[in-house]
């Protein structure tokens, strides 16, 4: 004896349409998970240092950010903001929005450094080749 089927077209929709939204829901959360920014303490650093007293002939010599082992190999330097806080002035700002090089309006700002101004190298952005971004500490550096 054969077992009769019945298809109820109304069920059939709904449960394609649940499965539907299931993948959606599940490439949304791909997709935020390749985007989301992890903060990184300690892996950029500039003249082999995170902070400190540094000389305007030194910050001049080097052109870039680096990174740590084993960030280094994975990730780039996208973009970061220097910040020259002089006392009694107001605070100088120049980002680069393409790379951990120096641009040069920030070495025109390090050039005209005085002793005691600090410079800051901020909102350092990292991205690896999935796109994932990587937000790191902020080096902090006073000319002697």
């Amino acid at each position: 004896m054969k077992e009769k089927i019945n298809f109820n077209p109304i069920k059939i929709t709904l449960s394609l349409l649940f499965l539907f939204i299931n993948v959606i829901s599940a490439q949304a959360q791909v997709t935020k998970q390749s985007s989301t920014e992890i903060t990184l303490p300690d892996a950029a650093r500039f003249s082999y240092r995170s902070s400190g007293v540094i000389s305007k002939q030194d910050f001049l010599t080097r052109n870039s950010l680096t990174l740590v082992e084993p960030y280094d190999t994975i990730f780039q330097v996208a973009s970061f903001r220097l910040t020259r806080i002089r006392k009694g002035t107001t605070p100088v700002e120049v980002e680069n929005i393409k790379n951990g090089e120096l641009l040069d309006s920030m070495r025109a700002l390090i050039s005209s450094s005085r002793p005691g101004d600090k410079f800051y190298f901020e909102y350092i952005k990292c991205t690896d080749k999935n796109g994932a971004v990587l937000t790191l500490k902020a080096l902090t550096f006073v000319i002697d």
